[in-house]
């Protein structure tokens, strides 16, 4: 993941991969690692199709509650408005100072 990163930083169909395979191995990611593919979840959010939002959703419905929200809580923590609608219809979208 680190080595994509590195060579597919800026292009979107890597990102939407790296940022799938982290929400499926999100417990075993490191906290850099978490943080760099909370940013490019940001990144990629508003740009996925329907197919990969059911995808998306789905690995996130997997996970244990306490990673969505922290997942979920890191998104919030990088838009200054509301919530945007891709993060909603994921299921992400925490209150503020719920914890």
């Amino acid at each position: 993941m680190e080595y994509s990163i590195v060579t597919g930083r800026y292009e979107l169909a890597p990102m939407i991969g790296r940022v799938g395979l982290a929400i499926m191995a999100w417990t075993t990611l490191t906290p850099e690692l978490q943080r760099q593919l909370v940013g490019e979840f940001s990144h990629i959010g508003g740009r996925l199709n329907g197919k990969q939002m059911e995808a998306f959703k789905s690995r996130i419905a997997a996970l244990p509650e306490s990673d969505r929200i922290v997942i979920a809580e890191r998104l919030r923590d990088r838009y200054s408005a509301p919530t945007p609608g891709w993060v909603k219809s994921l299921g992400l979208e925490v209150e503020a100072g719920r914890q």
